[in-house]
Order: structure tokens, then C-alpha cells, then sequence
């Protein structure tokens, strides 16, 4: 029997529509039968809808919901074990570290260890991530490697832990980029164009603005993803400034910047989708990586910034002389500035954070077009001739042959001599610093021959490693604000006093006074946290726990006394500074590594060595001194609970009341501030919004909106 005979056979045995809904019996006659026949009506015979086992469903629901529980089950007990057996507290034990000896370091076993690169081999989760020479993980491999004989392992395996381990970056589903509220854009642009600096030099004003008209009066399209995670970043950036407008609540933990940040996360898991070869893509990655620095692991703000070197040059941006048809000037010149910024970060990441170089070659410093008026920092000439040794330089590390020839040699004397030339032309001898800006150049500086320096193995070259590692440090307290007389007094005798001006110290204080109230106010939109070389903590460390104890006097140790004392400061300035983040980013891995790397020497220390107290930070709550002076009160974060700035909980209808007064009133106290910057909305409430709400929380046209940097009262 067919499937067609099957059907009609029981099309034949079921009864009518009417009968089976009066429920009586059915004679089944066609093609009406005798009960529609009698009642005159008309008689349909259809198929029954298919009854529904209720109960059956439901045992089936269960039972998917008991699998379920016992994945749940089995993955506790799992944790559960690798808790008990240490493997949370050593992480270390958990991945792989592969050393490899570094074959084009063939120098003298007897003067030196060879220097040690590695490969972390992760396991599960973990994936596997290279680390060269001089990162955070090999320079506490090689600490742990000098001073194991003392018999402080577990605290050697700790650091070494700390420094190879990073928090995972949990991927959402796919989350749709929107833009920001136009009118709070249109507020931070002019602070984000008066803090910008080399990296963050990008865009011409009046072009972007013209830019931003057009995508806001035109409908959301794909294409404009890339535009709205560069106005997202500009206002995380602008509002995470290191300026005087900060305040001590943590931006990740305010409400009103946790859109940008669910925008910049979605990018951060979503990066394909800047694949296309324009030069807002390359702009927009290039944000995206400076600002995933400040609040996310190296490693993904790394992938992030290679794969806009790549974009850059697959866009052609590193070609000075040939450029595309029917451009503008402005945009001709946005083109230069982008592979500009990303040159010189290419070039200083490669060196100070021991990445990969991705942008190895350019003729954007031959073309004539190339004016330094064009760029918002006034040391981009500077920095353009510091990059060329630095190029020099990481390709004499990177070299495959062996470096015990003449020639090798002297190509690194001669390196060591371009940076002498250098310091002489363009170092700055005035203290304190104009600004920001002076210390991050000179940051940058230090870093790159501290990595020259430490490789020749002569006396005189040991000294300055030492000396330049002291300088690393007073500068960064220097720059924040946490330093003393005796520190600048240091200072001024390390960078050639007879060049620093002669002016009284009346003077002088009148210059550093006028300094920190003027220049310093304007802010920063990058952290110099990420320019300090950790390799300057490291010297100082080896040079406090390996000296000979019996040449002693009592200026050295003096001298030692005031390195630990450095160090102490450097470690609580890190601190301080991350406490307004609370982020797990790579500033905060080297904070909790330096804290380890104190622990250590405060063990291996001798009695002699008293450690000088802290003057500037208690135990638990200390000041954060910004730039410009201004202490802000906060309380040392617990480095094992990391902020989730998704974990945040509340409601769409959540209502924050404010009480109605005026701006600057001394009467009634202010209320205290949730992020850099404050709204004053002229009513009586303020409506927190979601990312899908931005039109409603901030209609402008219709409300009073004011945004000032002012102080509060507690």
C-alpha cells in the first residue's frame, strides 16, 4: 500500500469536523454523513490536530535540565580539585615555560648569563604566547635564576607566576556597535584635542568634525562601526585623562561610561569587522589599541595594534608618494598622521614592551611634504630621530648571526653613540618638566638605552645602566608628584648639572610653581605607567641583592637605602595610579609583581639595609597625587578581586536623585563624583541609560546639559 492509499484509508476511519465537536457518534458516510444530512449543514472531514503530551514534555525538559546539572557538577568538582592541590596560587605549575637560549647572544659565559627568551605553553583555556627578551616574565625568570641559591622558591615561582599569567577575555555573543549621543561627543572633542598627544595625533579637527555631521544625519549602516568605536574611545579616553579632573571612584565602575565600555568590548571580541582596507578602520584600531592598553591585557591590545600596522600598510598609508586619487589635504594629511602615530609606537612597543615589529620600514621621514607643524607634538622631530636608533637597535637584537665579531661590536658602540647624541641635542635638563609630554619622551629614551647599554659589557657602560635605571624612577615620581627636595636634587646631579640653567633657587621654585599649577593641568590621555621600563626595577633590584657586602661603605649604602627606597615609591605610584582604573591590564600584572619583587628583597635584605619608611603613602588609604599637584583620597584595591565593568548590576528604570542647587554654591555639599567628568542636568533627577537608550537619556535640545570640571567637598 502506498503513502497516498495509507492517507486516504484514514482519511476514511476519521470522523466529521461537527461530529467530533459535538462529540457524538459518526456514521463516516461520504461525502456527508447521516448526522449533518438531518441537521442540514455542511460536513467537512479534516485531519485532528495532534494532541499534545504535557506530561511527556515535561519529563523531557527535566531530564536536558539534569545534564545540565551534572556539566555544572563535574566542572566544580574540577575546580574544587585544582584548588586543593595549589593550582590557582601556582599558576605556573599550570603552563609550560620553554626556555630558549638565545644563539645571537654568544658573549662571554664568564661575565654574563646569556639572555633567555620563552614561550608559555598554556594549557586548557591558556593559549601559547612568546615573550622576548626583557619582558616582565623573562626579567623575573632570570631574578629567580640569580638568586634561587638563597632558597626563596616559593616565592620565586610566585613572581614568576604573576608574570606569565593574564586574565582571559571572555568573548560575548555578537553585540551591535552603536554610536554615542552626539551632543556629548561634540563636548569632549575640544579636551581630547588639547591633551593629544603622539599617538593619539590622528585627526584634523575641522575634517572630523565635518565627519561627524555626516554620520550622524545619515541612518545607521555596518559601515559606520568603525566611526563609532573612535568617538567611544575618544570619550573613554578624554575621560580616563591623567589630568586634574580626576576623581577617586575607578571609571570602570561609574554607570554613565559603561556604554563606551560594552562598545569597546564589542570591538575588542569583534575585530574582523575592521578588515577593510580604509583609513578610518586603521584609525579606529589604533584607538582601540591605546585605549585596550589602559584597560585590558598586553596581549590583546597587542593583537589589536598588529593588526592595524598591517591594515596600515595594506592601505598604503606607509607610501609617501603615491597617493590615492581625489583626496583631500586634510585627509591627505590625517593619513600622515595615523602611520605617524603608528610608527613611532611601533617602534617604542618593540623595544619597551619586547613585541614584534610590524612596521619595519617607511619613507614618510624623506618625504618633503612632511612638516612638523603639521603635528601636535612639538618633539616629533625628536621622535622621529629616536626611532630611527630604535630601529637600529631591534634589528641588532633581532639579528640571527653570532655577535662576537668586530663589526657587531662596533654596530652597537655606535648605536650607544647616537643615543649620547641624542641626550645632547635634545634632552631636557629644567626641572620639574614643562609637561607630560617631556617625561614620556624622556621615559622613552631611558628605556631604549638602558636596552643598548645593558649589552655591552664594559665597566663604564654597567655604571650608566645603574645610573639610568635611578633616573627611569625619579622621573616617573617626578611626573606624579610623589617625590621630595632630595629626589630632584638626585636628579639634577644625574642628567649633567652643568647644563641645567643657572637661575637662584628662588627662581627655580618660582618656575616649578608656575609649572605644576599651568601645564600640567591639561592632562594626558596615555598613561606613563606604559612608556616606564620595568627593566630600570629589575636593575636596581639585582644591584640592592647581588652588590659585595664586604667593599661597603658608607656612601654606597646610603646609596642602596635610596634605592630601595625608589623602588617602594615606584611600587606604591603604580598602585595609586591603577586604583582609578581597576582594571586587569598590564600596569596592574606589574604592580602586583613589583610588590612580590619587595616582598623578596625585604628576605634576602640585610640588617644593615634598614628600609626608609614611606613618607608619602600609608598602609591602607593613601593620596593620589595628579600631575598638577591635587591629592585625591582612595583605598589600595584588592589586587585578587578584578573589576568586571559587565558585572554591574541595574535596572533600566534605575532613578539617581539629585538635589536641585546651584553650580558653585557654598551652601549644601556636593555630591561625590562617579567619573572624570561631571553632568549638571538642570532638573531634579538623572536617568541612567543602556547603549540601545542613548536618544531619550541625552535629548539636548530639550534640557540644559553643562559639563565643567569642578572640585566636590566630602
Amino acid at each position: 500500500m502506498t503513502a497516498e492509499q495509507k492517507e486516504l484509508s484514514h482519511r476514511q476511519d476519521v470522523a466529521c469536523a461537527r461530529c467530533r465537536e459535538r462529540k457524538v457518534r459518526c456514521g463516516r458516510e461520504r461525502p456527508a454523513c447521516m448526522n449533518c444530512r438531518h441537521d442540514n449543514s455542511d460536513c467537512e472531514y479534516s485531519l485532528p490536530e495532534k494532541r499534545v503530551n504535557h506530561t511527556k514534555l515535561l519529563c523531557r525538559k527535566f531530564d536536558r535540565l539534569e545534564g545540565r546539572l551534572s556539566s555544572i557538577e563535574g566542572e566544580i568538582s574540577w575546580l574544587t580539585a585544582l584548588l586543593k592541590t595549589g593550582g590557582f596560587q601556582h599558576g605556573i605549575e599550570n603552563t609550560k615555560v620553554v626556555e630558549m637560549v638565545d644563539d645571537t647572544d654568544c658573549v662571554d659565559t664568564n661575565t654574563q648569563l646569556n639572555p633567555k627568551k620563552r614561550i608559555v605553553l598554556g594549557q586548557g583555556h591558556m593559549t601559547d604566547q612568546y615573550h622576548g627578551p626583557d619582558t616582565l616574565l623573562t626579567l623575573c625568570c632570570e631574578l629567580r635564576d640569580v638568586v634561587i641559591k638563597n632558597g626563596k622558591f616559593e616565592l620565586l615561582e610566585r613572581i614568576c607566576s604573576n608574570a606569565s599569567t593574564e586574565p582571559s577575555l571572555d568573548v560575548p555573543e555578537h553585540t551591535a556597535i552603536r554610536l554615542p549621543p552626539k551632543q556629548l561627543l561634540r563636548m569632549v572633542l575640544p579636551q581630547f584635542f588639547a591633551q593629544v598627544d603622539y599617538a593619539t595625533d590622528l585627526f584634523v579637527e575641522p575634517y572630523l568634525r565635518a565627519n561627524i555631521e555626516k554620520i550622524y544625519t545619515t541612518p545607521q549602516i555596518p559601515a559606520n562601526e568603525a566611526w563609532a568605536i573612535c568617538f567611544n574611545t575618544i570619550i573613554l579616553l578624554v575621560l580616563g585623562s591623567e589630568s586634574s579632573i580626576c576623581g577617586s571612584d575607578p571609571l570602570m565602575g561609574s554607570p554613565i561610561s559603561l556604554p563606551f565600555f560594552h562598545a569597546m568590548r564589542a570591538a575588542l571580541c569583534q575585530a574582523w569587522i575592521f578588515t577593510t582596507p580604509k583609513l578610518i578602520n586603521v584609525q579606529a584600531l589604533c584607538l582601540l589599541s591605546i585605549t585596550a592598553q589602559r584597560y585590558y591585557t598586553a596581549s590583546k591590545s597587542n593583537a589589536i595594534f598588529a593588526q592595524a600596522c598591517l591594515l596600515a600598510r595594506m592601505t598604503g598609508l606607509h607610501q609617501a608618494h603615491v597617493a590615492p586619487l581625489e583626496i583631500t589635504p586634510d585627509e591627505a594629511q590625517e593619513r600622515c598622521k595615523t602611520y605617524m602615530s603608528l610608527y613611532l609606537q611601533d617602534k617604542n612597543l618593540s623595544l619597551s614592551w619586547s613585541s614584534i615589529c610590524w612596521l619595519p620600514g617607511s619613507d614618510r621621514r624623506l618625504s618633503p611634504q612632511l612638516s612638523p607643524t603639521m603635528f601636535v607634538d612639538p618633539n616629533i622631530t625628536s621622535r622621529m630621530h629616536l626611532a630611527e636608533t630604535q630601529k637600529k637597535l631591534y634589528q641588532y637584537l633581532s639579528a640571527d648571526t653570532c655577535r662576537t665579531t668586530p663589526k657587531t661590536a662596533n654596530e652597537l658602540t655606535s648605536i650607544a653613540r647616537s643615543l649620547d647624541d641624542w641626550e645632547s641635542k635634545y634632552c631636557v635638563h629644567t626641572l620639574p618638566f614643562s609637561s607630560l609630554h617631556e617625561s614620556e619622551l624622556q621615559l622613552t629614551f631611558l628605556a631604549t638605552r638602558l636596552q643598548a647599554n645593558s649589552r655591552i659589557h664594559a665597566e663604564l657602560h654597567k655604571e650608566d645602566v645603574i645610573v639610568d635605571a635611578r633616573a627611569s624612577c625619579l622621573i616617573l615620581l617626578i611626573s606624579y608628584e610623589k617625590h621630595d627636595q632630595s629626589m630632584l636634587n638626585m636628579l639634577h646631579s644625574i642628567r649633567r648639572p652643568s647644563v641645567v640653567s643657572t637661575k637662584s633657587n628662588a627662581s627655580s621654585d618660582d618656575d616649578a610653581t608656575h609649572t605644576k599649577a599651568g601645564t600640567f593641568a591639561t592632562g594626558h590621555l596615555s598613561s606613563l605607567l606604559d612608556v616606564f621600563p620595568i627593566m630600570a626595577f629589575f636593575i636596581l633590584t639585582k644591584h640592592i641583592l647581588l652588590r659585595n657586602a664586604s667593599t661597603d661603605t658608607l656612601i654606597t649604602k646610603e646609596r642602596l637605602c635610596m634605592d630601595l627606597r625608589l623602588l617602594r615609591d615606584v611600587h606604591s605610584c603604580f598602585t595609586e595610579v591603577n586604583s582609578r582604573t581597576q582594571s586587569e591590564n598590564r600596569a596592574s600584572q606589574i604592580e602586583r609583581t613589583f610588590g612580590l619583587i619587595i616582598e623578596l628583597i625585604d628576605l634576602l635584605k640585610e640588617p644593615s639595609l634598614v628600609s626608609t619608611p614611606n613618607r608619602h603613602v600609608s598602609a591602607q588609604t593613601s593620596g593620589v597625587r595628579t600631575p598638577n599637584g591635587i591629592t585625591a583620597a582612595v583605598s589600595s584595591p584588592n589586587i585578587q578581586a578584578p573589576w568586571d565593568p559587565l558585572a554591574i548590576q541595574f535596572g533600566d528604570s534605575l532613578i539617581m536623585n539629585l538635589e536641585s542647587q546651584e553650580e558653585g554654591s557654598d551652601k549644601g555639599r556636593k555630591r561625590r563624583r562617579t567619573t572624570d567628568t561631571d553632568f549638571a542636568l538642570s532638573g531634579t533627577s538623572l536617568e541612567t541609560f543602556m547603549p540601545g537608550d542613548w536618544n531619550p537619556a541625552l535629548d539636548l535640545d530639550t534640557q540644559d546639559f553643562l559639563i565643567n570640571p569642578v572640585e566636590f567637598e566630602n
